[in-house]
C-alpha cells in the first residue's frame, strides 16, 4: 500500500457494495445499534439529486408539473419514528451531517418525517453519493433510521484494517481530550480487538476497510466491562474519510506490528470547532469569502425588513 495511492484512492464498486448499510446490517444486526432499512425508489433518488427540479419550475411553462410525493415512504417513516421515539437518519454510506444546520439543533436527532426529509434533501454529501456511488455500485438505495441513543462522544472509535489485520484504533472525536480513555487504554484496546476478532475478522469480505464502534458500559459487569456496538463500515483511504488521529500514509508502517491505539493526550491538541458547530451553518457559508458573506447578510436584512413591513 503506497501512500500516494491512498491519498488519491477512489472507492471500487466492491468496496461500495460491502460498506453499504444494506449489505452489512442484516449480517451484523445483533452486534449493531437498532435500525430500520427503508428502500428508496428511483423517483426519490432523482428528487434528491436534481437540485430544485420541482421547487423552481415555472408553472406557466409547464402547468402539468407537480412536486412528487412519497406517501408510502412517509407512512413507513412515521411508523418507525412513532415506535422508536426519535431517530438518527442516514443512507447507504453516510449521515447528512453537513445539513445539520437546517434543524437548528446541535444534533441529527429527528422526531418527525419532516425532519428527516429536510436533512436528506439539504445534504450535498448525500447528493454526491446518490449521483456517483449508486451508479457505480448498483446498490439498492435506502434511508436507514437508527433508533436515537444519547451516545457519549468519548466512547466512539474508528478502527483501521489493513491486509486483513486490525492495525490501529483512534478516538473518533479528535477535538477533545478525555482523561478516562488514557486510564483505560489497555482495556479499551482489548475490548475492541476481541469484538473484531469474534464478529468481523472472518466474515467481512474486504481486506482493507474502516469500521466505527461505540462502547457502552455494562450494567451488570461480567468478564467484560463494556458492550461493543458496530456503528458503520467505511472505505479505507478515501480522501473524505477521516483517518482521525492518523494520516493515511501512517498505515504502511503498521504491517505485522502491535495494534496501535491513539487518544488526544494534549489539552491543546487540535483546537478546532466541534462537528456540531461546523455543521450548524450551510456549506455555502463555510467556504464563502468576505464579499459573498456581506452579500448574504444584506439579502437577509432586506428580507427581514420586508417581512416586518408586511406584518
Amino acid at each position: 500500500m503506497d501512500s500516494d495511492e491512498v491519498s488519491t484512492k477512489k472507492a471500487t464498486s466492491q468496496e461500495l457494495q460491502y460498506t453499504s448499510v444494506t449489505y452489512w446490517y442484516p449480517i451484523y444486526k445483533s452486534q449493531s445499534l437498532r435500525s430500520e432499512i427503508l428502500p428508496l425508489g428511483d423517483d426519490f433518488v432523482k428528487y434528491h439529486t436534481i437540485s430544485d427540479e420541482w421547487n423552481n419550475y415555472n408553472e406557466e411553462e409547464d402547468p402539468e408539473a407537480e412536486c412528487p410525493d412519497f406517501i408510502e415512504l412517509q407512512e413507513k417513516m412515521k411508523e418507525v419514528i412513532d415506535e422508536m421515539g426519535a431517530v438518527f437518519p442516514r443512507t447507504n454510506w453516510s449521515s447528512p451531517r453537513d445539513s445539520q444546520w437546517i434543524l437548528k439543533t446541535p444534533s441529527l436527532k429527528c422526531i418527525s418525517v419532516e425532519d428527516v426529509f429536510m436533512l436528506l434533501k439539504a445534504s450535498t454529501r448525500l447528493s454526491y453519493e446518490f449521483d456517483e456511488w449508486l451508479n457505480q455500485s448498483q446498490v439498492q438505495p435506502a434511508v436507514i433510521l437508527r433508533k436515537w441513543y444519547e451516545m457519549e462522544p468519548s466512547m466512539e472509535f474508528r478502527c483501521f484494517v489493513v491486509e486483513g489485520s486490525l492495525v490501529a484504533i483512534s478516538q473518533k472525536n479528535c477535538r477533545e481530550k478525555y482523561s478516562h480513555l488514557l486510564e483505560q487504554k489497555l482495556i479499551l484496546k482489548e475490548h475492541i480487538f476481541d469484538f473484531w476478532k469474534s464478529h468481523i475478522q472472518s466474515s467481512f469480505p474486504l481486506l482493507e476497510y474502516t469500521f466505527d464502534v461505540y462502547l457502552q458500559k455494562k450494567k451488570v459487569i461480567t468478564n467484560k466491562i463494556y458492550r461493543v456496538f458496530l456503528v458503520s463500515f467505511g472505505v479505507f483511504g478515501l480522501e473524505d474519510e477521516s483517518p482521525c488521529l492518523y494520516e493515511w500514509s501512517d498505515f504502511q508502517h503498521f504491517k505485522n506490528s502491535e495494534l496501535d491505539i491513539r487518544f488526544v493526550e494534549n489539552d491543546n491538541a487540535r483546537l478546532l470547532p466541534s462537528d456540531n458547530i461546523y455543521n450548524s451553518i450551510p456549506a455555502d457559508l463555510q467556504t464563502a469569502n468576505t464579499e459573498e458573506l456581506t452579500s448574504a447578510i444584506k439579502i437577509c436584512r432586506e428580507q427581514i425588513e420586508k417581512e416586518d413591513l408586511d406584518s
